[in-house]
């Protein structure tokens, strides 16, 4: 399975408040200076290309570089962003997919046969028989079956 890596800004909402600033403000600065900010449009032709602009990955990759961020107060002053947030970094998995409101994850199989129905009856007995799933997890079979279930091939003698 993959990770992804997170930058994770914790923002300590009272010190934030003794500069005057939000949540809000200083998820701003992380969202542009790290997650880039498109400033303007590339037009060549038909097509179109954002221009994003954001810090070079040499600063975004460092923790410390990170905390020194520079956020405007509404006082003027500017002030880094260490003093009202932790900066720090994270693995995890490198998306987080739901569905129906449910934490999901794949297993993908790639068949040498066309014959999906009789590999995922065959298969679901064995999981059937083998697996214990803990409460509130499922399984379910997708892709190419789901289709084949839809609209089975006419030739195939099959309702």
């Amino acid at each position: 399975m993959s990770q992804g890596f997170y930058v994770n800004v914790e923002v300590n909402r009272t010190e934030a408040a003794r500069y005057g600033l939000t949540v809000a403000d200083v998820q701003q600065v992380v969202t542009s200076g790290i997650g880039g900010k498109n400033i303007a449009e590339n037009i060549e032709g038909r097509q179109r290309y954002p221009i994003n602009v954001r810090y070079s990955r040499d600063f975004r990759d460092n923790v410390e570089a990170l905390s020194r961020l520079l956020i405007a107060t509404p006082g003027g002053a500017q002030i880094p962003i260490g003093e009202v947030a932790k900066v720090s970094f994270s693995r995890g998995p490198s998306m987080i997919r739901d569905e129906d409101a449910a934490l999901t994850g794949y297993v993908y199989i790639d068949l040498n046969t066309t014959d999906y129905g009789s590999f995922v009856t065959q298969a679901d007995k064995v999981l059937r028989q083998q697996l214990a799933l803990p409460a509130g997890y499922t399984y379910k079979w997708s892709g190419e079956y789901e289709f084949e279930l839809r609209f089975p091939d006419p030739r195939s003698g099959q309702q």
